[in-house]
């Protein structure tokens, strides 16, 4: 799983990617941030090769969490052709995260 720590990145994994991608932004310390890392490692198993998932580290990367508004962890952004489509703050399930991603991909 691919952690994004600055601009550049971001901008070339997120907002240029072809495929739909989902990134979480976390911190180490957070419980809910805990129970969701193997929600999104089966999740990114799951949709490989049609979807994209990466991490942000909110106390590495403090400046692209506050310029994309996070002010919660866990916060899932999905974004699709560039643009941000939904927001997700909070622990989410496998079911209702397998569920968001069909209906990107529809």
């Amino acid at each position: 799983m691919k952690h994004i720590t600055n601009y550049e990145e971001f901008q070339k994994l997120v907002i240029e990617s072809v495929r739909p991608v989902v990134v979480d932004f976390y911190a180490v310390w957070c419980g809910p941030c805990q129970y969701m890392e193997p929600v999104f490692v089966e999740a990114s198993d799951d949709f490989a090769g049609k979807v994209d998932f990466y991490k942000v580290n909110i106390d590495d990367a403090r400046d692209l969490a506050i310029d994309h508004g996070i002010v919660s962890v866990p916060t899932l952004m999905f974004v699709k052709d560039g643009k941000v489509i939904n927001k997700h703050v909070g622990a989410v399930s496998k079911s209702d995260l397998v569920e968001i991603l069909n209906s990107i991909l529809q």
